[in-house]
């Protein structure tokens, strides 16, 4: 976020604020560790239900609940799991481009399976149908403040599910009548160990496997957009051009 400040274009957002949510822990060493972080940087939200993978829905729904009580109104938020990297160059022009007041939410979609084993486990008796509702992935979404309440109503009526994005971006979205932009630039599953020029350009977020791999994510995007490296691209006639980094990519979304 700190990178979102710097950005020349930053005087026409207004960054309310950012956090790191973490829900509770039974480990007292790490609670006081997670206090202390919260007491020196400020950036530290905790969520009134035990920190687990499968408890990830409460955690998303509790969220909400927090910006809904104490961030309203709000123009948007961009919720990002933490091994995700953000272009803020290009958030910035989504930013411009989409209406706040609008029903609708922004990301990437995916279209799945019921998986029966594995981590993604989910039982018959959980999920009885054959196919999951069209939905984003949720390691990157963009929403409207506008549409927090309704998805909160949504969720009082829609039956327990532990995957958070399926169950808010696919069930709950439906019931509250929030429509699914979908842009499959805006995440993108995976990025070379060094992101490579025409990757930055067109990527919105991405994610990384390392905190290394992160900050070199942060570099490739720096360098591009200082013009060290060059996105090239070859067009129709077979002339190769380098695209202008000042040059805005277009980020379209579809239902």
């Amino acid at each position: 976020m700190l990178h979102l400040l710097q950005q020349t274009d930053y005087s026409s957002i207004n960054l309310v604020g950012f956090a790191f949510v973490l829900g509770l822990t039974k480990d007292m060493e790490i609670q006081n560790r997670i206090e202390s972080e919260k007491a020196t940087y400020g950036d530290i939200l905790q969520i009134d239900m035990f920190d687990d993978y499968y408890n990830l829905t409460l955690k998303v729904v509790g969220l909400m609940n927090w910006m809904n009580n104490n961030c309203s109104p709000l123009d948007f938020m961009l919720k990002v799991d933490d091994d995700v990297y953000v272009n803020v160059q290009n958030l910035l022009i989504v930013l411009k481009t989409v209406n706040a007041s609008e029903q609708s939410m922004y990301g990437s979609v995916s279209v799945g399976l019921p998986n029966r084993y594995g981590k993604w486990y989910i039982s018959y008796e959980d999920w009885p149908w054959s196919n999951y509702p069209v939905y984003f992935r949720g390691a990157a979404v963009l929403m409207p403040g506008s549409i927090i309440s309704s998805l909160l109503a949504a969720s009082q009526t829609t039956p327990y599910f532990p995957f958070d994005d399926t169950y808010l971006t696919g069930l709950c979205s439906s019931k509250a009548g929030v429509k699914v932009r979908i842009c499959d630039r805006f995440f993108v599953g995976g990025a070379p160990e060094i992101p490579e020029p025409c990757h930055v350009y067109t990527s919105i977020t991405w994610l990384t496997d390392s905190a290394e791999h992160l900050n070199r994510s942060h570099w490739a995007t720096e360098d591009f957009y200082k013009n060290v490296t060059q996105c090239v691209v070859k067009q129709p006639d077979g002339v190769n051009q380098t695209v202008d980094p000042a040059k805005s990519h277009d980020f379209s979304f579809s239902t």
